[in-house]
């Protein structure tokens, strides 16, 4: 079968690569041929690049561009993309719309595609999977959109109950990452030279979280390390694409994040983890927290949780599987 993917595969976010990329990869192996749909917006671009700019000192700037050079080279390698209207698009059997915040008609950066990422210019089937509406707080401007799906699949009970107050019915599974091991065809591009250092990769300044990851870098007499962001006073690596990122954090002792991707790879590579659930990411973050058992590892303003990170429940993985199967088959 001849899949579309509508999602944010495109972003400077390294989360949204690899949910991307993974869902792709997941049906791949179950068979099927797989693009993602360019997003014809070109105001969401710009939105997007301003959020990833703005308010950055030059030498920053600098850093950031190579990470967007970056993660123009990883798209390359791993991912086919086509259009609207295309030869490819003309043939394509469904359009699955997923994972991350597409549904998120409060975010500044995707108000510029909401009719795009709600399907609007499309008749073909469409499924979404593992779709979040993050902490908008109503989507029912675009309810009308969402009944034209044939299924819903949804990441979080917050979406599931914008959805429910609109009289749309939806199922909760996992994220996409969590469908399948990291395969092969990416470790083979990480190299497995452990370095002792403590991974900091959060978005917000926090300065008892961060005093918390620097507090324990220095017990064990490692070097903390800010990837992705800058962050004052730690030593920052800005400028990677997706796979360094990976590589940072496969070869690193333990991981401090507030991130929801950055928390599920620290526990599907097992990384001693401390997370801090901010209140922008809470209800997202809260769902996570408990299918993947990771309650003892939040963190709360004077201690830090380290308890071992675990992988999700099998039963979880299990489920979301046969329910995206069984959307696309019907």
């Amino acid at each position: 079968m001849n899949i579309g993917i509508v999602t944010t595969h495109d972003e400077i976010n390294y989360g949204a690569f690899f949910q991307a990329l993974f869902l792709k990869l997941f049906l791949e192996e179950q068979g099927h041929k797989v693009w993602f749909l360019k997003n014809p917006h070109k105001s969401y671009t710009s939105a997007e690049r301003r959020a990833v700019f703005g308010g950055k000192s030059p030498i920053t700037k600098f850093k950031i561009i190579q990470k967007i050079t970056r993660f123009k080279i990883a798209r390359a390698q791993f991912m086919d993309e086509t259009h609207i209207g295309s030869k490819i698009y003309n043939e394509l059997h469904c359009i699955i719309f997923g994972s991350d915040e597409i549904w998120n008609v409060d975010n500044c950066v995707s108000q510029a595609a909401n009719l795009f990422f709600m399907g609007g210019f499309s008749e073909k089937r469409k499924i979404s999977y593992a779709v979040s509406a993050g902490s908008a707080k109503s989507i029912a401007d675009y309810a009308g959109y969402l009944k034209a799906f044939e299924k819903i699949l949804v990441r979080d009970e917050n979406t599931k109950r914008l959805l429910r107050s609109n009289n749309i019915d939806a199922e909760k599974v996992v994220d996409p990452t969590l469908l399948i091991d990291i395969p092969k065809s990416i470790m083979r591009n990480i190299t497995n030279l452990k370095r002792n250092i403590v991974v900091y990769y959060c978005v917000n300044q926090n300065h008892d979280f961060y005093k918390s990851a620097k507090e324990y870098a220095l017990s064990i007499g490692a070097e903390l390390v800010s990837i992705g962001y800058k962050h004052p006073n730690a030593k920052n690596i800005i400028g990677i694409g997706p796979i360094e990122w990976l590589e940072i954090m496969n070869n690193s002792n333990a991981v401090f994040t507030d991130m929801y991707h950055g928390t599920i790879f620290a526990a599907k590579l097992q990384k001693r983890l401390t997370v801090n659930v901010t209140e922008y990411r809470r209800s997202k973050m809260t769902d996570l927290i408990n299918n993947l058992s990771l309650l003892d590892n939040v963190w709360s303003k004077g201690a830090t949780a380290l308890g071992s990170s675990t992988e999700a429940a099998n039963t979880l993985s299990s489920f979301s599987k046969e329910r995206i199967l069984d959307a696309i088959k019907n």
